[in-house]
């Protein structure tokens, strides 16, 4: 039920979405083979299509990771949803900064160290 093989000079496990200890397992394996290189693990979805998919967003995660300078060992596309989707929406990301960062003007007196 698990396959491990290579891509692009990637290694690639793919296993069933319900299988966290062989996540757990190859996540520590990989980082280890790897000197510390970073694994991503993709979203579970359903059948070969969604394998594809998977391994499509786990990519995305790799390549996010390089360009926002996140240097975890495991990176797990679903935790990073939000900033694909922030990056294409401008006004929802000036949302959340607004609302998570202009509180913090109010806090000791305003913006001061």
């Amino acid at each position: 039920r698990i396959l491990l093989t290579t891509k692009g000079g990637r290694l690639i496990c793919v296993a069933p979405g319900d299988e966290d200890d062989v996540l757990r397992y190859f996540t520590k394996q990989a980082h280890a083979a790897t000197d510390g290189g970073q694994v991503a693990i993709g979203r579970p979805h359903e059948g070969a299509g969604g394998v594809v998919h998977s391994y499509e967003e786990a990519l995305g995660a790799l390549d996010l990771a390089v360009k926002m300078d996140i240097d975890a060992p495991v990176l797990r596309a679903a935790d990073l949803l939000v900033f694909p989707v922030l990056t294409r929406d401008r006004q929802a990301l000036t949302d959340l900064v607004r609302s998570t960062l202009a509180p913090l003007r109010q806090a000791r007196g305003g913006p001061e160290p």
